[in-house]
């Protein structure tokens, strides 16, 4: 009996040590239990698996439209110069940029050229400053007068557009009141290459300074003609000939002469024609 209750309270005890020891659990337990592989948890969070890395990288944004940098050329190229509109000559070379998109938006034979590229390599011959003489005061001059006294300032410069030597087509700028010079006109072009032609041929002949001729117009007798001085004397010279006249392309007369010459057929004109 007492052999009996000995096993009895053995066993007693055993489960009651096993019941203790099932409910001390050290940290250390605790540790092991919820990271079974520690090894294995530090190298998860070093190298995320595909699916983890997915969350935890951005979203790859798609790449931007590439766009070219200007800034250098925009520091390297000469910055465009505001045209000095008190000058003649700026005027008219600014000009060549208007005709070249005006050769550009049509036929380029119908100005002169053959393409607009040509425009690009156009050249200008030195200015002509224009007069005019008006129909009523050449019926009137009485030779002997001073012809300079029918002379009428234009305020305008005419130049030749050359490619090659060969001229193109002509541009002409008019002064303002204000002083400034504007683009009046383009084309006249059989005028233009008249007029350098003898121009070139009189000052090889005569010896005269380019910048000392000038362009004169009679509108009611269709006729113009270069005006130089020679030992203070006005010298008149035809670029083509003028009908119903003596005056010939090329040949030279003192501006007397050549106005008493002209004035005959300027009265065969209508007074209120005009000019």
């Amino acid at each position: 009996m007492y052999i009996y209750r000995i096993i009895i309270a053995a066993m007693l005890l055993g489960v009651t040590a096993c019941a203790v020891e099932d409910d001390t659990t050290s940290p250390e337990d605790v540790a092991i239990s919820a990271n079974a592989n520690p090894l294995a948890v530090k190298a998860d969070a070093a190298h995320p698996t595909p699916v983890d890395a997915m969350a935890a990288e951005p979203a790859p944004v798609a790449a931007a439209p590439m766009t070219v940098e200007t800034t250098e050329a925009a520091t390297t190229a000469p910055a465009p110069k505001a045209v000095d509109e008190t000058d003649p000559d700026a005027v008219a070379s600014a000009s060549l940029g208007i005709l070249s998109e005006l050769v550009g938006k049509e036929d380029p034979h119908k100005r002169g050229f053959s393409t607009q590229e040509e425009v690009a390599s156009a050249e200008l011959a030195a200015s002509l400053p224009v007069f005019m003489v008006p129909l009523d005061k050449l019926q009137n001059y009485s030779r002997g007068s001073d012809p300079r006294d029918l002379l009428l300032d234009k305020q305008e410069r005419m130049y030749a557009v050359s490619v090659d030597d060969d001229v193109k087509t002509g541009v002409v700028v008019r002064k303002r009141d204000s002083g400034k010079w504007t683009i009046a006109q383009f084309g006249n072009a059989t005028v233009a290459k008249e007029a350098n032609v003898a121009r070139s041929r009189l000052t090889a002949i005569k010896g005269t300074a380019t910048s000392a001729v000038s362009l004169i117009e009679i509108p009611t007798l269709h006729a113009r003609l270069l005006a130089h001085e020679n030992n203070g004397q006005l010298m008149l010279t035809p670029i083509a000939d003028i009908a119903g006249t003596a005056a010939t392309t090329g040949k030279t007369m003192a501006a007397d002469k050549m106005f008493a010459t002209l004035q005959k057929a300027a009265v065969q004109v209508p007074p209120n024609t005009n000019n």
